[in-house]
């Protein structure tokens, strides 16, 4: 990407396109979402995430129905205040054990603000959900944020012009839900990673300002977070960005962040 204006930050490619430079890719090791991962080697690494003519092919040479685990490819550096952009499509394959479409849909997803111990493929977190039906919804993962809900259904996201009031997503003991205020992925599945053709890009944006966050999807305002903490109440305002690979063939193409004093 080119550099910014006079006093504007510059939008630089997390992802460079031919190799993971940047990432650990880390494999998951027990069925217990809080175990830690395996850190892999290069070579390993590029088998589940596949540089391919520009994209990440996720589980790229995996045979479909094969069994597969949870995969995390998260950045070496952390990040506090920042405008974070990518886009993503869904392929064909599927992985047991969860190959069941109607019960498991593809999924997937982006976590940030990663605290705690860094190694574990469901790490303290907050999660950006891709995911078909949901893209958009917030995940608190062994943390806590604030958002804001509707007044006789806090668990679905509502801004203040709609009527929005402050709520807490309590994830400290487990992985919990606010589910955003619209649908508006493209939800596609197809081949051609190289093209784009046979599956519809969606394109998510995630601005962040310390503990707080918009979450864009394909234009639209879809989820806000008001503040980060951590599972005991301390606030959590940086850490490591994550994609993650869920037992679906996914492609990622176009990670790009722009940092912000």
């Amino acid at each position: 990407m080119g550099q910014g204006g006079a006093g504007i930050p510059p939008i630089v490619d997390l992802f460079n396109g031919t190799d993971l430079s940047g990432f650990n890719v880390y494999k998951a090791t027990s069925s217990a979402n809080d175990a830690p991962g395996t850190l892999l080697l290069a070579t390993d690494a590029r088998a589940i995430f596949k540089p391919e003519n520009g994209i990440i092919h996720v589980y790229g040479d995996a045979a479909d129905q094969s069994t597969q685990v949870h995969y995390l490819l998260q950045t070496t550096a952390s990040y506090g205040k920042y405008n974070l952009w990518w886009e993503y499509k869904w392929g064909v394959k599927k992985f047991a054990p969860y190959t069941d479409l109607v019960k498991y849909p593809r999924d997937a997803g982006v976590l940030w603000h990663i605290h705690g111990d860094k190694t574990q493929v469901w790490p303290a977190s907050i999660e950006f959900q891709n995911k078909w039906g949901s893209t958009g919804d917030i995940f608190a993962l062994y943390a806590r944020c604030k958002s804001l809900g509707v007044p006789n259904n806090l668990t679905q996201f509502a801004d203040v012009a709609a009527g929005g009031v402050e709520m807490t997503v309590d994830g400290s003991t487990g992985l919990v839900q606010h589910m955003r205020a619209g649908n508006y992925e493209m939800p596609g599945a197809g081949t051609g990673a190289s093209t784009g053709e046979g599956s519809d890009w969606n394109t998510c944006l995630l601005q962040v300002d310390g503990g707080k966050a918009t979450y864009t999807v394909n234009g639209h305002v879809v989820n806000r977070v008001l503040s980060v903490m951590d599972k005991t109440g301390k606030a959590v305002t940086e850490g490591p960005i994550a994609w993650q690979a869920e037992q679906a063939e996914v492609y990622y193409r176009n990670l790009r962040i722009q940092v912000l004093p």
